[in-house]
């Protein structure tokens, strides 16, 4: 800080990673983007060789259309954010490829560098979803049939590594273990773990019948020995991520690629 005005040193890299939650008062499109025009803004006021050469945004596998037949999704599936959270990042994506990707005022070998990476849940040290509530043998209101899909935060950051210093071919990739689980194997596991009765699993939603149509005219009724009717929810869906682009083009090794591995030291 000189004075009132911010001075950042000399970056190579920037890597924009910020939460997906709605703010009040603000348009979802608009979260992500006001920051991001900022951001820009102050390099453009700049010297040009202070400009960052390489740009990396954390997105979310969220912006894909919503899919109830757990098929597989990939970076050219179709898109159809529903969730603010989604939104944001599907805006952000959108600015950053116009005016960072895309700029035709810029010689194509001095063009930033990066990618947008689509990630799927992510989860760490002090991030297992619904730990407590396993715990304390709470009804969880999902689809224990529907498809999870998950990154563990080491992978993702060695993945934005790779992606900051890599020649990359494509400016979108999906980011997940690549071995979608079905969320009543997720956690049943962890339940058997920590030592914990079964997971119970409930409709999100008072039901009348043993069977309830989605929006398509397609039964949610799910299989299984406890044959519990839920209504899955159409942001959240049942997709499996596709990752063989990352897989094929990143060169980067996932330390943890199922998610028994990557769970197991975090729940002792």
């Amino acid at each position: 800080m000189i004075g009132n005005e911010l001075v950042l040193p000399p970056i190579d890299s920037v890597v924009v990673s910020v939460s997906h939650a709605a703010v009040p008062g603000i348009e979802p499109e608009l979260t992500h983007t006001i920051g991001l025009k900022n951001l820009m803004s102050y390099w453009n006021s700049r010297n040009d060789l202070m400009r960052p050469s390489s740009w990396c945004y954390v997105s979310t596998t969220g912006v894909y259309a919503p899919r109830d037949d757990g098929g597989w999704v990939d970076e050219i599936s179709e898109v159809r954010p529903l969730r603010a959270g989604s939104k944001a990042a599907y805006a952000a994506e959108q600015w950053i490829q116009q005016t960072l990707f895309e700029d035709s005022n810029v010689e194509r070998d001095q063009q930033v560098g990066g990618a947008m990476l689509r990630a799927a849940g992510i989860y760490g040290p002090g991030r297992v979803p619904r730990l407590d509530s396993l715990r304390n043998n709470e009804p969880l209101e999902i689809d224990p049939e529907s498809y999870l899909n998950l990154i563990h935060v080491v992978d993702l950051a060695g993945i934005i590594v790779a992606v900051c210093v890599g020649c990359l071919k494509h400016r979108l990739y999906n980011v997940a273990d690549g071995n979608p689980v079905k969320r009543r194997d997720y956690y049943e596991f962890i339940a058997h773990q920590v030592g914990a009765a079964p997971p119970r699993f409930t409709p999100s939603s008072p039901l009348s019948s043993g069977k309830v149509l989605d929006k398509s005219g397609e039964s949610n009724l799910v299989s299984g020995p406890d044959r519990i009717p839920v209504h899955r929810s159409r942001g959240e869906g049942s997709k499996r991520i596709n990752t063989d682009r990352l897989q094929k083009e990143l060169g980067y090794s996932l330390k943890y690629p199922d998610f028994r591995e990557g769970l197991t030291p975090l729940l002792f």
